[in-house]
């Protein structure tokens, strides 16, 4: 895990978020985990996958660790939880895509394919519940 491990001058644990806002400690070195786990089931599709299905789990699963930390880099609680919800939505993505390729590819290890489901699913739900805390009333979430 990148961030678990990474500390400051002082010796305590990096954490990405800034003053008044709720850490992503937790989070971020999840989301960047489950990444590199979509990468090597994404390059585990057939080649025919490469640039179609392959292509966008990567993006979509990229995109999560991303904004989660360039949300972290935002000035206001508005901000941070608009990157959140564009982190929540490719994670959304991702879990569909593995499902269709469940569907597409039933010689897929399903002990993987079912991890990576449960791992999504568990992460867009700390996502989800950040959100509401940096932004209880807000009724798009």
């Amino acid at each position: 895990m990148f961030f678990a491990n990474r500390k400051d001058k002082s010796g305590r644990l990096y954490e990405r978020s800034h003053a008044g806002l709720p850490s992503t400690r937790h989070l971020e070195p999840r989301a960047l985990d489950y990444a590199v786990a979509v990468y090597k089931f994404a390059a585990s599709l057939p080649e025919e996958e490469k640039y179609n299905l392959a292509s966008q789990l990567r993006r979509a699963a990229s995109s999560v660790p991303l904004n989660i930390s360039e949300g972290c880099g935002t000035a206001s609680k508005t901000e941070f939880c608009r990157f959140l919800s564009y982190a929540y939505r490719s994670l959304k993505e991702v879990v569909a895509a593995v499902e269709l390729c469940q569907r597409l590819y039933p010689r897929l290890p399903q002990d993987r394919v079912g991890s990576l489901i449960d791992e999504g699913n568990q992460i867009s739900r700390m996502t989800y519940k950040l959100m509401q805390t940096l932004d209880p009333g807000n009724p798009s979430q």
